[in-house]
């Protein structure tokens, strides 16, 4: 089912922290590795990478938590000693994330594919997890890896000093200090999953398992006339990337759709249906039913009972080309609110 939404324009922002002509903020003091903390179940080290130690999202932290090891040990249960990690190059790295498996996701990067662009409902904890286990799966790969996020390309100096930082605190409040993270209107794309989502993402820089992190919504530097899926269709063909290089993109369902959108009025041309469609997979992410948190006439706030499919975990892809997405990605469970990162207002009873 494809799922409507509102959509809004990176217009009339408030203005964002100045920044250098290298994309670093304004500020004293640089970004260290943090310290080694000791614990029982949450011991960590750093390695040697400029990344700060501390408790990675989901399953990497259900790993740590269940089996009482160190969060690096959930990497690989040949990685004993700290002089070992030293020593790994990126590409090791990448092998080492503990990506879930998700059946045929191998098929979803063919040789020939360079954009593979994700569908969710924004609004869910499941949904940018998902994303960030492709994004593990298509490093296995061994091709150069980039993801594109639906925020505006206004921001991308500000993604770019969250992503060389050490992920602390500090960084974590500057990096909200964004206008999208602090506007009334939250409408799934600043939320605590995506926050999670960005956090993984910086690791995954970091330890060179991904080339890059590319904001690609509308900005100042989008070309003049072009409509908003116009712009982001140009703006993921314009990332630069060998020629064996992958982009994953993570957008709204109706942006990722691979056919225009037609409705009684006429149709509008989704950046999707806007991709060369020989090197490009279109993929959809749903739940069985749940919950997420949204935005209607009446203000944001948690939708309870969505449509309720039932269908177990796994990729599904269309005979047909004439389905929206080439691909849907069922997650086999009922889908989570994810309530935004700092919570403005919200509708009566949530």
């Amino acid at each position: 089912m494809v799922v409507a939404r509102t959509g809004l324009s990176a217009r009339n922002h408030p203005s964002i922290p100045s920044f250098d002509k290298e994309g670093r903020r304004r500020q004293s003091g640089k970004f260290a590795p943090g310290p080694v903390v000791e614990g029982d179940t949450l011991k960590q080290r750093d390695i040697g990478l400029g990344l700060r130690a501390m408790p990675n999202p989901g399953e990497w932290l259900a790993c740590r938590l269940q089996f009482k090891v160190t969060f690096y040990d959930c990497w690989t249960d040949q990685l004993k000693e700290q002089s070992m990690l030293l020593a790994f190059s990126a590409a090791i790295a990448a092998q080492a994330m503990p990506c879930a498996p998700v059946e045929a996701a191998g098929q979803l990067f063919d040789d020939d594919v360079h954009w593979i662009i994700v569908g969710e409902l924004h609004g869910t904890n499941e949904a940018p997890d998902a994303f960030a286990n492709l994004v593990c799966l298509a490093t296995r790969t061994n091709r150069p890896v980039t993801v594109a996020v639906e925020f505006s390309s206004d921001w991308q100096p500000a993604f770019d000093l969250f992503l060389a930082s050490d992920g602390g605190p500090k960084a974590q409040q500057d990096f909200l200090e964004l206008p999208d993270w602090q506007k009334d209107f939250q409408d799934g794309r600043t939320s605590v999953a995506m926050l999670r989502l960005f956090e993984t993402l910086r690791r995954m820089k970091q330890s060179g398992a991904i080339a890059d992190v590319r904001a690609t919504d509308i900005g100042q530097s989008t070309p003049p006339g072009l409509e908003r899926d116009a712009a982001m269709a140009d703006a993921w063909q314009k990332i630069a990337q060998p020629d064996n290089g992958l982009v994953l993109a993570l957008v709204g369902n109706i942006h990722a759709m691979r056919v225009p959108l037609t409705y009684s009025g006429g149709s509008v041309a989704t950046a999707g249906s806007l991709m060369p469609p020989a090197h490009t997979v279109t993929v959809n992410i749903v739940g069985n039913g749940g919950d997420a948190w949204n935005c209607t006439r009446e203000g944001c706030g948690v939708s309870h009972a969505l449509p309720s499919p039932k269908a177990d975990k796994g990729l599904q892809f269309s005979e047909s080309a004439d389905t929206p997405w080439a691909v849907t990605y069922e997650l086999g469970v009922p889908t989570t609110a994810a309530l935004p990162a700092l919570q403005k207002n919200a509708r009566e009873g949530d």
